[in-house]
């Protein structure tokens, strides 16, 4: 997943569900968050299910969604799924020039 220059979500791997992070090319982007990301500190972000869901495109097909609920499955236990926000921890990487979130405010 990354954060386009507007500010918007996009998907990079839609199959890959065994790892799960978020790329920000600059700092800049990771100041224009998208509603739906919330950093957590400069290597986690938390990103909403829906918004996941939706750029998987999971809701209409049933081997995507599997695999989405799978990998949520794994992460539950190690603390990454927020109930209480309907959320999903992924990492952050910092492209090549950013400064591992360097003035980002959250």
């Amino acid at each position: 997943m990354t954060v386009t220059s507007t500010g918007a979500l996009d998907i990079l791997e839609p199959d890959d569900f065994g790892s799960f992070s978020i790329r920000f090319d600059s700092v800049r982007e990771a100041a224009t968050l998208p509603e739906a990301v919330r950093l957590v500190g400069s290597h986690d972000a938390e990103i909403g299910m829906g918004a996941v869901e939706d750029l998987l495109g999971v809701s209409d097909d049933p081997v995507r969604q599997a695999a989405l609920i799978a990998m949520i499955e794994k992460a539950r236990p190690i603390g990454w799924i927020n109930d209480r926000t309907n959320a999903i921890r992924a990492h952050v990487i910092w492209s090549a020039g950013t400064d591992a979130g360097a003035g980002v405010t959250q």
